[in-house]
């Protein structure tokens, strides 16, 4: 997004893909292994309709990478009107209700693991904000801050969040 300073790139493994970043491929398909296996197991990790178990195939997943680069971000906010870029709106991963889709997205959890300098702290941004359903009568949302090696978990289709933005600071590293 245009202002943001954030670059997000696809996880798609393959050989090509593999000698470029081999860390960041096992990582994902290891962590969707074990993941799965955990949550298919929990007796809290419940399809919320019908209570059945939600049952994750190990061996399929998505991956992207997003990144933060602050000095790009400083120059691209020159392009956007104001220099404030608004914030973007809730939304799910994956819409249910979607029929102009031709293929189904089977995706059920998302995960969020932010592998960031010890030295960011709130201050820098980052992370996620969740809709909460008090918010229609004047609750406040949920701010879930990026932090080293925090890890999020949603629920893909029914968790309506935005990512919050990375923005840095002089006195942080970008």
């Amino acid at each position: 997004r245009l202002g943001s300073g954030e670059f997000t790139a696809a996880i798609v493994g393959g050989d090509e893909q593999y000698t470029t970043c081999p860390r960041t491929v096992e990582m994902v398909v290891s962590t969707a292994k074990h993941l799965a296996a955990c949550l298919n197991n929990s007796t809290h990790a419940r399809d919320d309709q019908q209570q059945q178990p939600l049952n994750l195939n190990p061996s399929i997943c998505m991956a992207s990478m997003r990144t933060y680069v602050r000095s790009s971000r400083l120059a691209s906010l020159s392009l956007v009107e104001g220099g404030i870029l608004p914030p973007q709106p809730f939304d799910v991963i994956v819409d249910t209700d979607d029929t102009t889709s031709s293929e189904k997205d089977a995706r059920k959890v998302t995960m969020l693991y932010y592998p960031i300098a010890a030295e960011w702290s709130t201050i820098g941004g980052g992370g996620i904000v969740v809709e909460q359903q008090q918010q229609q009568d004047g609750g406040e949302e949920l701010v879930i801050s990026a932090k080293r090696d925090r890890l999020i978990l949603l629920r893909s289709d029914t968790c309506r969040h935005r990512p919050a933005y990375f923005e840095g600071n002089d006195e942080q590293l970008d």
